[in-house]
């Protein structure tokens, strides 16, 4: 067995009658390849049905995956304004020297006082709640309820020094618990 010029499988009792018909040659090949795909009868409807499975599956977990994505990014940018508005007011009140009279509605940006609500989550006691309540605000969509809450650690009577801790807690909508930002000043005689 060999190939002919035109990739046909000939055999040698063939080869008499394929050189006589040459010019038939090329008529034959394309007649085969017609008569190949005649015979295909296309696809069957257990093979589309499989395929609509598979794309279906496939464009539900594309969905999944973006919904899943939306949701960290919700949580994400709720997280990053709590943290941003806790630094802000733990900057001002660390900026008054840690003063038991700071209150930061006084800042005019739209922190409102109201009374302690009792499902707040403190995340455990940082101290006495500054002016003895809970301020809300919401930024950018997000809810906030903030304690300012502060202790006098370590007191020397000697050098009249005080060390104060600080303490924002801001439960927000996205977390069950609380964000907690904690930062420490020294009081002196001196500086008050």
């Amino acid at each position: 067995m060999f190939y002919s010029p035109g990739f046909l499988k000939v055999s040698s009792k063939n080869l008499v009658l394929l050189r006589k018909n040459e010019t038939n040659l090329e008529v034959s090949n394309f007649d085969m390849i017609v008569n190949k795909f005649k015979s295909s009868k296309g696809l069957s409807l257990i093979e589309v049905t499989v395929a609509m499975v598979v794309v279906a599956v496939a464009a539900l977990g594309a969905m999944g995956y973006q919904y899943h994505t939306a949701r960290h990014t919700r949580i994400a940018r709720s997280q990053i304004t709590a943290t941003n508005t806790a630094k802000l007011l733990l900057d001002d009140w660390k900026s008054t020297g840690g003063s038991t009279e700071y209150d930061p509605a006084e800042l005019k940006l739209g922190f409102e006082k109201v009374s302690v609500s009792s499902d707040f989550n403190y995340g455990g006691s940082k101290g006495a709640a500054l002016n003895g309540g809970e301020y809300t605000i919401t930024v950018d969509g997000v809810r906030m309820e903030i304690i300012l809450q502060w202790m006098d650690l370590v007191q020397d009577t000697t050098s009249a020094v005080t060390i104060r801790q600080l303490a924002v807690v801001v439960q927000y909508e996205d977390s069950p618990l609380p964000l907690i930002l904690t930062t420490y000043i020294r009081l002196d005689a001196a500086s008050g």
